[in-house]
């Protein structure tokens, strides 16, 4: 945790109770890699569930710059599983489904489907705002849109009670 910048760590101290290990070697000197389950936004596979058998890597590539494809690539040189975060199955309003998450994020996910299995409810939660999209009728574009259809609605509306003519 000490080579961790800053910013991906909470202010307020609270990693400091995680279950975690720093390692200053290479994880197959410690676990076999069929033990290993990477978490990589570039996987294909999506993570269902904590296995609680299972060594999670979340954070062993931190890095000031986020370097695509690093963590699939390291599990696959391993053999180890790589697998991402589901929130495109459980989170349509995500506006970044490969945004870096920070390690607090990712690690409050996993503890809150640890501990209840409800993948909304974790990301949601651990997710920051500004992570979310605006529902498209509070954006200006989508009340601009309802606007236009109220009034169109309106005119035809007015144009189907109008007046008719009936000829002579």
């Amino acid at each position: 945790m000490q080579r961790c910048p800053a910013p991906c760590l909470p202010q307020d101290g609270d990693h400091k109770r995680w279950k975690v290990r720093l390692l200053d070697e290479d994880l197959e000197h410690h676990f076999s890699p069929s033990d290993l389950v990477f978490l990589s936004p570039d996987a294909d596979e999506a993570l269902t569930c904590v296995d609680k058998s299972k060594v999670y890597v979340i954070g062993g590539l931190v890095d000031v710059s986020v370097q695509k494809r690093s963590s699939l690539t390291r599990a696959r040189e391993l053999g180890a599983t790589a697998v991402r975060l589901p929130l495109r199955e459980h989170v349509a309003d995500v506006a970044n489904r490969r945004q870096p998450l920070t390690l607090p994020a990712v690690l409050e996910m996993l503890l809150h489907v640890n501990a209840t299995g409800d993948w909304l409810a974790a990301i949601e939660a651990a997710l920051p705002a500004r992570n979310h999209t605006r529902p498209p009728e509070l954006s200006r574009s989508g009340r601009r849109k309802g606007k236009r259809a109220r009034l169109e609605a309106q005119a035809s509306g007015a144009e189907a009670s109008g007046p008719s003519s009936s000829g002579p």
